[in-house]
């Protein structure tokens, strides 16, 4: 059923999209690869590499803000860390991510929410 196929793929690493299926070809060009931390500053240059530029743009609304804003990435227990890790291996490998043990300041990978550029 559709449906279900749908629902399997709402969270899957991304080099699914990005690569075909033998995992080495790329199906979306790496110059139109865009990385969610820098959104507001690539999505407008793909837009205008293909002339949508004005037609498409980016919604500016915050959605599921609320007051209590205390639940964050550092309340991640090390093992849901591995977890992350261990499913979007791929993901932190081939867009220039580090993966990270935990969270803790004293120890651990230092980390960072940005791309390695690669």
């Amino acid at each position: 059923d559709g449906s279900f196929i749908l629902h399997r793929k709402h969270l899957i690493p991304q080099v699914e999209y990005v690569f075909e299926s033998d995992g080495k070809t790329r199906a979306v060009p790496e110059e139109n690869t865009l990385h969610f931390e820098n959104l507001a500053v690539e999505f407008p240059k793909l837009m205008a590499k293909y002339s949508m530029d004005g037609r498409v743009r980016l919604l500016a609304k915050k959605v599921n803000v609320g007051k209590n804003k205390t639940l964050t990435h550092r309340d991640l227990y090390p093992a849901t860390v591995k977890l992350i890790n261990d499913f979007f291996r791929q993901d932190f490998e081939e867009f220039g991510y580090t993966m990270v043990d935990s969270f803790d300041e004293e120890g651990g990978t230092p980390y960072s929410f940005e791309s390695n550029g690669v």
